[in-house]
């Protein structure tokens, strides 16, 4: 619980003006982490190289939250997890977090990232 809170902590130094697009990972969720390491799905041991080394819903959350703004036009969630995340409650929280559009990054996801 410590890393995440340190890292919480600095989520804050990064906030930018008037973005029109973030492309963010949003890697696992600590409910789904959680759930499969009780299952046997994911080694305990992975618990901590994978809440170090990546972005989980909750704080990817608060950095969107913290750069939310007028000019803001998409969000592209990055790098979501085969196995601890969900691409559609990740993509239905962030549509609730900021009714801007939304998108899962896949293979052959094309999208227009102008300003405008």
């Amino acid at each position: 619980m410590e890393i995440i809170s340190k890292f919480y902590l600095s989520l804050f130094e990064y906030q930018f003006n008037n973005l029109s697009h973030i492309l963010v990972e949003c890697n696992y969720s600590i409910n789904i982490l959680n759930q499969n390491i009780h299952s046997g799905i994911i080694k305990e041991a992975m618990k901590n190289r994978i809440i170090r080394s990546h972005f989980e819903l909750n704080n990817v959350k608060e950095f969107v939250k913290a750069n939310l703004n007028t000019k803001l036009r998409n969000i592209v969630l990055l790098h979501l997890s085969d196995n601890n995340s969900s691409c559609k409650e990740f993509k239905k929280a962030m549509e609730s977090l900021t009714f801007e559009k939304v998108e899962i990054a896949d293979r052959g996801l094309r999208m227009e990232l102008s300003e405008r």
